[in-house]
């Protein structure tokens, strides 16, 4: 995609930023269950778009697929910090620990609604990635002084995507 394009699409993130809290806003009105199905809701449609972005090319894997993300996350000023882990359970399932810091915008405004734009964002992103519907939970949500999210992201042992051979763990206090 030309400089251009990605010069198009941040202006449309930074707007859907600003629509987002505005929407925030409303959900004093529309009550916190409704706003937070709306905000999964818009964190979907944004999977797939930035799913749409990421560059294809034969054999795409996961860990060029989580790289992506997380410079589109940070370029697009969706978060202030991202890290994502993959962990391989026991079970064969593949697991990714997704840590998320936000900006000070949520620590001044309300901005519970990140939260569930996120969990949207990765869940439909990583569905697409695996080519099978992702499990998205939180594991960890902290409002104090700056938001900190944290999301397990099961994805199943098969998927469409290859697996990188040198995977990055997630090594535990055992494993040392």
């Amino acid at each position: 995609m030309s400089d251009a394009g990605f010069g198009f699409c941040q202006e449309a993130f930074e707007q859907l930023m600003n629509i987002l809290g505005l929407l925030d806003n409303l959900s004093e009105f529309l009550g916190m269950e409704v706003s937070n199905i709306i905000f999964f809701a818009i964190g979907r449609v944004l999977g797939d778009k930035i799913y749409d972005l990421c560059p294809k090319r034969e054999g795409c894997d996961l860990t060029s697929a989580n790289a992506f993300l997380l410079d589109f996350m940070k370029n697009y000023r969706l978060v202030k910090d991202i890290a994502i882990f993959t962990v391989l359970p026991s079970d064969d399932k593949i697991e990714l620990i997704c840590r998320v810091t936000n900006s000070a915008y949520t620590a001044t405004h309300r901005g519970s609604f990140l939260l569930y734009v996120i969990r949207g964002i990765l869940h439909q992103f990583y569905s697409r990635v695996a080519g099978k519907p992702a499990e998205v939970l939180v594991i960890y949500a902290s409002s104090e002084v700056k938001a900190f999210y944290e999301y397990l992201i099961k994805l199943p042992a098969r998927f469409k995507g290859k697996m990188s051979e040198e995977i990055p763990r997630m090594w535990r206090c055992e494993d040392e």
